[in-house]
């Protein structure tokens, strides 16, 4: 199962930069690869649970924050696009398709 998280956060200020800036790396140490400035993915299985909890803890106040659960065989779908060209996933999420 894959996690994707996408948020909009504001940063209009230090403080929310900041703000926003911390929750991306809250994602990046929980091992989420970054797809789009905004979407970030990750491969989890017995992890689910509490990845889910360390994300929830540390929700920015402000802004909009989704996390959308997908099943291996509909990711194994999914397309990436580049500058109009079909490209391969990211390496990262690559390197999980392994496991």
């Amino acid at each position: 199962m894959w996690v994707m998280a996408m948020f909009d956060l504001p940063v209009y200020t230090k403080e929310q930069c900041r703000t926003a800036s911390g929750f991306r790396k809250s994602l990046i140490l929980k091992g989420f690869t970054m797809l789009q400035k905004s979407i970030y993915i990750r491969c989890v299985d017995s992890t689910y649970d509490s990845t889910m909890a360390y994300l929830m803890a540390r929700l920015p106040k402000e802004g909009k924050v989704s996390f959308i659960k997908i099943s291996d065989q509909l990711f194994s779908s999914s397309i990436f696009i580049e500058n109009s060209c079909e490209k391969p996933p990211p390496e990262a999420v690559r390197r999980a398709y392994i496991f």
